[in-house]
């Protein structure tokens, strides 16, 4: 009889610990899917965050691109006259071309007059705009600044283009940068 008493205590343990690791599965299965619906909802929040980021971005790209271009901004809403520094070359050129291109008049500020003076040519005959020519080179520091001052003093300037490289700490509009 002890052996049959052995053998159902052994069945016992057997049973109690295949029932364990059962109990223990479907507790560890319950985590899971916790730990899943948590992933789950955190994928879903990056994706939608992907999808609104891309989705802004293309609307910013359209806004940028496609309705300016049909919608015309009064650049002299400030003044009639457009200053440009170093603006016989390269971007200062382009930027002087573009905006004699949209209406504005145009001051060019360089250290070659006969750039200068071709530059400003050029403008007048392709854009019939007026332009004015200042010569002025800004590595001579701020001996130059009372020079340009006196040549600016008439004209209504709405738009400056620094384009020589002296520039303020941080951007700023025109009518809030001092005079220094």
């Amino acid at each position: 009889m002890s052996d049959v008493g052995t053998v159902v205590s052994s069945k016992r343990k057997v049973m109690a610990s295949v029932d364990q690791f059962s109990f223990l599965f479907q507790g560890i299965n319950r985590n899971v899917r916790v730990i899943e619906d948590i992933l789950a909802i955190i994928g879903l929040l990056y994706v939608s965050k992907t999808a609104f980021s891309f989705t802004w971005n293309i609307l910013q790209g359209l806004r940028t691109h496609v309705l300016a271009r049909f919608r015309r901004v009064n650049l002299t809403r400030y003044g009639r006259w457009a200053v440009v520094t170093g603006g016989t070359d390269g971007i200062g050129k382009a930027y002087a071309r573009e905006l004699a291109r949209q209406g504005l008049d145009i001051i060019i500020i360089s250290r070659n007059r006969d750039k200068l003076e071709r530059t400003a040519r050029d403008i007048e005959k392709d854009f019939n705009v007026q332009t004015f020519i200042i010569q002025a080179d800004f590595s001579r520091g701020r001996e130059i600044y009372n020079h340009i001052s006196e040549q600016l003093a008439d004209k209504e300037i709405g738009i400056l283009i620094n384009n020589v490289g002296v520039m303020y700490e941080y951007p700023e509009c025109f009518m809030n940068v001092p005079e220094q």
